[in-house]
């Protein structure tokens, strides 16, 4: 998207803004002595015509006072055209007072503009740190200035497009300040970047997601040092799972749900809508990630029969299964959605997906540190997981174009909480991608809890399902472990700790 400002004339200046990056120039219709006295419309018309730019808006200088009847006749006719032109297509279009525009932002050829010779701030030495960041990033702030080309703010941005070779950058004027204020101004600049203080745990979280996307980490303009203190102390964060194991004195009951911060997770079974109106209560999350059953009948065999897990046999009514949770999650999801299968079935998420209303984009595969031995001849080291949304719906994204559909995350050497548990780093990516703080997380298939811990990692809000009361425990146990936080059962207020109590006492 892209906005055209003119200033009309047979000698028209012009600028395009397309994401902070500004195109100018200037355009000549003079005709030839032998063309008509139309002609300039016309080439001007052409000229419109060849722009390629999508523009949502248009502003040109409003002239009200000409220096003849020929300039006015000149102006109205280039006025004339340019009106037709945007509402042709659709294009909303505004005039402004003369010098608007110049005074606001306009790009200038590096040799005219002059350092301010008793600049306060020594930048010698980080220019190469700045030739860096533009070839990153481009010119993306522009330099503050006199008319006169004296340098107001932006020194160090100045001399690193000097080095670089760039002679058009853009300028903002300030002319309107006086004296006084061009010096106070000079210093505010550059120390109001000092008022404002750092959230190191939110910090934490944006370098992790850098560091997990590959970006070079030198971009965002802290010291590697600092850098590598914070991802030190993520590493040291990182959960210390020992304790803990599936335990079959149950605590949780079917239909309670339980209160984890700002997460909710309720008992009860994620094919039947009646658990997203418990756990949902009427709210729509932001996106779903989710890992269901994968239709393996896990824990048949005896050494397994204590990590069971429930409506993973479904047999030929699997299919059906899939689809009333597609359903579901389709109703109760503004956006994208994240869904891990086995590469069985493919075929039958994507058809059912489709069929409940939903739009596939893709499967993303994690790819694994190495294989499950199984029954085929090629064993298999990956897992897929759907991406999409429901047709119609808006998404967000946040993961910038350098993402692969190819995701390696080492796969979890000891499942004691739940047999198929899934690297909390794996939900976690889909989750910073297409969500912000504070959206809403809908997993309807806790499992030993991966999805709820990824968004108290990232600052989301977590609502899951699960069906077996030995996970939802589990997923507890884990939550608190994490936080040395306590869940509270909703509706009896007691915490997870008394109702365990409660159970004992019964017992005696």
């Amino acid at each position: 998207m892209s906005t055209l400002t003119l200033d009309l004339g047979k000698q028209t200046g012009w600028a395009i803004l397309t994401d902070g990056v500004i195109e100018s120039g200037s355009k000549s219709f003079h005709g030839s002595r032998f063309s008509g006295g139309g002609m300039c419309f016309l080439n001007f018309r052409n000229w419109l015509n060849s722009l390629k730019h999508e523009f949502t808006a248009v502003y040109f200088e409003e002239v009200r006072r000409h220096l003849g009847t020929d300039a006015a006749h000149c102006y109205g006719g280039f006025l004339a055209v340019l009106s037709a032109w945007c509402e042709e297509n659709n294009i909303p279009y505004q005039g402004v007072n003369v010098k608007t525009i110049k005074r606001v932002i306009w790009r200038q050829h590096h040799a005219n503009l002059i350092e301010y010779e008793r600049n306060p701030r020594k930048n010698d030495d980080v220019v190469n740190r700045m030739c860096a960041s533009i070839r990153e990033f481009g010119f993306r702030i522009p330099i503050v200035a006199k008319s006169d080309g004296t340098v107001v703010d932006g020194h160090l941005r100045l001399k690193a497009a000097r080095k670089l070779g760039i002679e058009s950058i853009p300028v903002v004027l300030s002319d309107n300040l006086n004296e006084p204020q061009t010096k106070a101004f000079r210093l505010l600049a550059n120390q109001s970047a000092n008022w404002a203080k750092w959230d190191d745990e939110l910090l934490k979280v944006e370098i992790q997601e850098l560091e997990d996307l590959q970006f070079d980490l030198k971009m965002t303009g802290f010291e590697l040092e600092k850098v590598q203190h914070f991802l030190d102390d993520l590493d040291s964060e990182k959960e210390d799972l020992s304790d803990l194991a599936i335990d079959d004195k149950k605590v949780t009951k079917p239909g309670d749900l339980w209160i984890l911060g700002d997460h909710r997770i309720y008992c009860g079974d994620s094919s039947v809508v009646e658990s997203y109106k418990a756990l949902l209560d009427d709210k729509m999350a932001d996106i779903t990630v989710c890992d269901p059953p994968y239709n393996v009948d896990y824990g048949s065999s005896q050494e397994r029969e204590d990590k069971k897990i429930l409506n993973d046999n479904q047999g030929e009514k699997y299919e059906l299964f899939l689809y009333d949770i597609c359903t579901h999650i389709l109703a109760y999801t503004k956006g994208a959605i994240y869904i891990c299968i086995s590469s069985s079935e493919f075929s039958t998420l994507q058809k059912v997906f489709e069929e409940a209303g939903g739009r596939w984009s893709t499967f993303i595969i994690w790819a694994k540190n190495h294989f499950t031995l199984g029954k085929y001849k090629y064993q298999r080291q990956y897992e897929a997981m759907l991406y999409g949304w429901k047709s119609g719906n808006k998404r967000e994204w946040h993961g910038g174009r350098n993402q692969s559909d190819l995701w390696f995350y080492e796969k979890l050497t000891h499942n004691t909480l739940h047999p198929t548990m899934k690297p909390v780093e794996l939900m976690e990516r889909a989750i910073v991608n297409s969500s912000r703080p504070g959206d809403i997380v809908l997993d309807p298939f806790s499992g030993s809890g991966s999805t709820l811990i990824a968004c108290e990692r990232t600052g989301r809000i977590c609502r899951t399902i699960e069906l077996d009361p030995r996970f939802v425990d589990v997923t507890i146990k884990r939550w608190q472990v994490y936080t040395g936080r306590e869940a509270i059962l909703s509706g009896a207020g007691k915490t997870f700790q008394e109702k365990q109590e409660e159970k004992k006492e019964q017992k005696k």
